[in-house]
């Protein structure tokens, strides 16, 4: 049975003003195309198929239209909730839509959803684990007072068929010992440490674990353990990512294998630094995509009079603008301000003008400040 692994949508993301449904539309498509190519038998969709609980109408359409097209190639479709998603509407009509193989768990409920499918090796057993957090979990049931301790004693519970080949799919937040979480700027609502995180090991008696919420591909633990990672980036501290989905091969038990498939975006997001002079010409701006979204840094010293204007007329989607003088300027003045206290008022008034002005203080204007601040009070030096 050949899977493709995928989740983190986030469908309905927005990136500073600009909607990325267009972009999602395309990388969705993109999947389905991968799917049908690899003449997939299902798509593991693990968790946060939504960017928020309450969806706008056009999101509902997209996830829709990409459901359709998966459905209409007979690949059946596993899908989870994640912490983003709302699990009562994601979870609508699910008891029906079963007859057209799509199954979904969107709510935590006290025996974890399986679904059993057939191959030329036998029986592969789905167990669908949605997103809930402990007193959720306790409330169905399942002991603990941890992610941890309640996933693991959820799993305890399940009647494994340890002669089958069994695959989990879930949007809890899984660790090992090297995972990899860029921050800060990447957004992990669950804790990225202490008693939000379950041990990688109360899941080892599954031949694939399908994990969403972390939006880098990589494994946990174990080669069967993995984050698909999400199909675009979505923050600029995941700007290095390469997005891709996860092809799984399950031939006879213990026969496994796995392959990323690259996924290519209509835009990048990926960060661009230099003079507005610089960052403006031709063959800069035609070196990559213009259209990508864009973080810019300004290295110019002197003011510029509407820079994000000037940029976006040739970068039409620049989402941050950071002048770097700013940052300088204000690094500068916190190093100041914690000096204070062993200079004098004339030293720090001379400094001070000096990082402003980017100009020293000449002799006239010092003597009519050390005569302002004996008025004042008297001198301190």
């Amino acid at each position: 049975m050949k899977l493709i692994h995928s989740g983190d949508l986030h469908i309905g993301k927005m990136i500073s003003e600009f909607s990325l449904l267009e972009d999602q539309v395309f990388i969705l498509d993109q999947i389905a195309a991968i799917a049908k190519q690899e003449k997939a038998d299902g798509i593991l969709l693990a968790g946060d198929i939504y960017d928020r609980a309450i969806p706008p109408s056009d999101a509902v359409k997209v996830l829709n239209d990409f459901l359709t097209m998966l459905s209409k190639e007979g690949i059946t479709i596993f899908l989870v909730s994640g912490n983003h998603d709302s699990p009562e509407r994601l979870s609508f009509a699910k008891d029906l839509l079963k007859g057209q193989k799509l199954y979904i768990a969107g709510e935590m409920t006290s025996e974890i959803e399986k679904v059993t499918v057939e191959d030329e090796y036998g029986e592969l057993n789905f167990y669908l684990l949605p997103f809930a957090k402990p007193a959720v979990m306790r409330h169905f049931g399942y002991e603990g007072n941890t992610y941890g301790s309640c996933v693991k004693d959820m799993v305890e519970k399940i009647k494994i068929e340890e002669n089958n080949r069994n695959l989990v799919i879930t949007h809890h937040f899984v660790a090992g010992d090297a995972l990899n979480i860029e921050e800060p700027e990447a957004e992990y609502p669950i804790s990225v440490g202490g008693i939000d995180v379950i041990d990688y090991h109360c899941l080892e008696k599954f031949d694939y674990v399908a994990l969403g919420h972390i939006h880098q591909a990589q494994q946990v633990g174990a080669k069967t353990i993995r984050y698909s990672g999400s199909p675009l980036k979505y923050s600029f501290s995941e700007a290095n990512h390469e997005n891709s989905v996860a092809c799984i091969e399950l031939y006879e038990k213990g026969n496994i294998k796995i392959r990323e498939i690259p996924l290519n975006p209509r835009r990048q997001l990926r960060a661009i630094k230099g003079t507005l002079e610089e960052l403006i010409k031709e063959e800069v701006v035609n070196a990559c995509n213009p259209e990508d979204y864009l973080k810019v840094t300004l290295t110019d010293t002197k003011e510029i009079i509407d820079p994000i204007g000037k940029l976006r007329s040739v970068y039409p989607n620049i989402c941050k603008l950071i002048l770097e003088k700013n940052i300088r300027h204000e690094s500068d003045m916190e190093a100041l301000v914690k000096d204070m206290t062993r200079r004098s008022i004339l030293e720090i008034y001379e400094e001070f003008y000096e990082k402003v002005t980017d100009q020293p203080l000449d002799q006239v204007s010092m003597e009519a400040m050390r005569e302002i601040i004996e008025t004042a009070g008297g001198m301190d030096e």
